[in-house]
């Protein structure tokens, strides 16, 4: 988890410039308007944190737990993590998180070329296998 916030510094800076950011697609594009991010570590009376949650919802779910749904980095992070750390797939059945992941994944891949150069799958793509954002992404990459 901790990692990927570490990351993250390293993929804003590669994309900072792009004319759509990889933080912008991913809460324009990734994300689903009815779940949206609480943008606060205290969870708001009016909004459930459980909604959207792989709990509550697994083949909808558009968060695996409701401290994902705080902030979008938070989410990224708890994707990553629980793609490292997990072995339990049913987390990505949800197409939502699922697409999710393969967008994280890609861009990881895209930005360190220790993952870059690799022909074969880093541990945390065991979920994902292998993405190429050219391919599953076009929108993202076209965008830039």
């Amino acid at each position: 988890h901790e990692m990927m916030h570490l990351m993250e510094a390293r993929i804003i800076d590669k994309t900072l410039y792009d004319r759509v950011s990889y933080q912008t697609y991913w809460e324009e594009n990734l994300n689903v308007p009815e779940y949206p991010y609480l943008y606060s570590y205290i969870y708001e009376d009016e909004v459930e944190s459980g909604d959207g949650v792989f709990g509550t919802d697994p083949d909808h779910a558009a968060f695996i737990n409701a401290y994902s749904r705080t902030f979008p980095i938070e989410d990224r992070a708890t994707i990553l993590e629980y793609q490292v750390y997990s072995y339990n797939d049913d987390y990505f059945s949800s197409p939502i998180l699922n697409r999710k992941a393969k967008f994280l994944t890609g861009i990881i891949r895209e930005t360190f070329p220790s993952v870059k150069t690799s022909d074969e799958e880093v541990f945390w793509e065991h979920i994902t296998g292998i993405v190429d954002l050219t391919e599953e992404f076009p929108d993202y990459v076209n965008a830039r």
